[in-house]
Order: C-alpha cells, then sequence, then structure tokens
C-alpha cells in the first residue's frame, strides 16, 4: 500500500543527518531506525507523529506513492479525518502485531517436544470434554 520506510531515509539524508542522529532526536536506537528505514517493522503511529514533528512535514507527506493504484488510494487518504487517519495506522499496527504474535507461536509450537505436544493434546481433549459436559447440562 503505502510505503514510509523508504521516504524516512531520504527526508533524513535530505536534512543530512546521520541515522545516529535521528535515534537519538526520536529517542529510539540506531538499530530501531534502520529497521524503519528498510521496512523490517512497521512504524508505531505515535512514532510516525514524532517523525513528521521532527522534519515538519504532515503524516501525508510522510508517504511515498510507488504505483496509479497507490496514488489513487493517497487521494482518499488525503481526504480521511485525522481521527479515521489515526485508526488506520492503529489498525495496520495491530495486524503487523498480531502477525508477529502468530508466527512466534507457530515457531514454538514446531519447536515443542512429542512429549509436550502429547501432553497439550491431552489437555486440549479434556477441555473439549468439559466443555461438551457442560453444554449438555
Amino acid at each position: 500500500m503505502f510505503k514510509v520506510s523508504n521516504r524516512l531515509a531520504e527526508l533524513r539524508k535530505q536534512v543530512g543527518i546521520k541515522q545516529e542522529v535521528l535515534a537519538m532526536e526520536l529517542n529510539i536506537s540506531r538499530v530501531t531506525l534502520s529497521r524503519y528505514e528498510n521496512n523490517q517493522v512497521t512504524i508505531p503511529k505515535k512514532m510516525l507523529d514524532k517523525i513528521c514533528s521532527y522534519f515538519n512535514i504532515e503524516l501525508k507527506d510522510l508517504i511515498i506513492i510507488d504505483t496509479e493504484e497507490d496514488a489513487k488510494a493517497r487521494l482518499k487518504f488525503e481526504e480521511l479525518d485525522p481521527i479515521l487517519l489515526n485508526i488506520v495506522f492503529e489498525l495496520q499496527f495491530l495486524k503487523s502485531s498480531v502477525e508477529v504474535g502468530l508466527e512466534a507461536i507457530r515457531v514454538i509450537l514446531e519447536n515443542l517436544s512429542q512429549e509436550t505436544k502429547k501432553k497439550l493434546s491431552n489437555i486440549d481433549s479434556k477441555l473439549k470434554r468439559r466443555s461438551k459436559n457442560k453444554n449438555q447440562d
């Protein structure tokens, strides 16, 4: 959809500051800033506001348009009420957080020993039977 990371690096370079300096100004680590610039993590809405404030730009100016579809979406985006805009970014951040959490759970489950998987399966069966028994009562 929209790209913020490339624009962030572009703005930083236009101003002529290093990642270390901007990271310090934003009160984050240089590694976190690098992850933002390389689109490795979703930038939280509060941080987007901080970045906009630092560069004295509006949020819509932080967004890069890559395609004609993005251009049309940006027109709609610019018409959004600021409250709706906050909701859109919070939902995008939440979606990203859920995806990260699900991936972590998947990795944990893959690495469980067979014995632990068997125990969890037994617990799951017991819980299902209890639930079924309660529903029948």
